[in-house]
């Protein structure tokens, strides 16, 4: 299963080239996410149990503009003991248009270090589990 977000660009995403800025899909893909988080924790408050970005990978396949929406399907890829790697494909008029990877790990606010994913974040992980190709 995945998220489908749908997202409407504003011209102010753009650059001088009139196509959407490379910087502002990182930022897609985070708003994207939040559906999981608001799964996760109703409140995203993420506290004292959270959740950190590790890293965050976007390749750009083809240009998008502010014309038209774009759709963004968000899914759980792996999960291990203490991280989720979280895959994103965004789509605009039916062409795949960037594709993200996003590995966060379970962190203790109140420790300020890394701990096991508790067992509600696991669990929505586990429900958004997808290993088909989304076409």
């Amino acid at each position: 299963m995945y998220y489908k977000t749908i997202l409407t660009p504003q011209v102010a995403d753009t650059n001088m080239t009139r196509h959407i800025d490379h910087t502002v899909y990182i930022d897609w893909f985070d708003r994207a996410r939040t559906s999981m988080y608001r799964e996760m924790d109703p409140t995203v408050r993420f506290h004292p149990h959270g959740l950190v970005v590790v890293t965050t990978s976007v390749s750009y396949l083809h240009e998008t503009n502010a014309l038209s929406d774009v759709e963004i399907r968000t899914w759980v890829a792996k999960l291990g003991v203490k991280s989720v790697e979280i895959r994103q494909d965004l789509w605009q008029n039916s062409q795949c248009c960037a594709k993200s990877q996003t590995v966060m790990c379970g962190f203790n606010l109140h420790e300020r270090k890394s701990e096991p994913l508790v067992a509600p974040y696991r669990q929505i992980c586990e429900k958004y589990a997808w290993d088909e190709p989304i076409l």
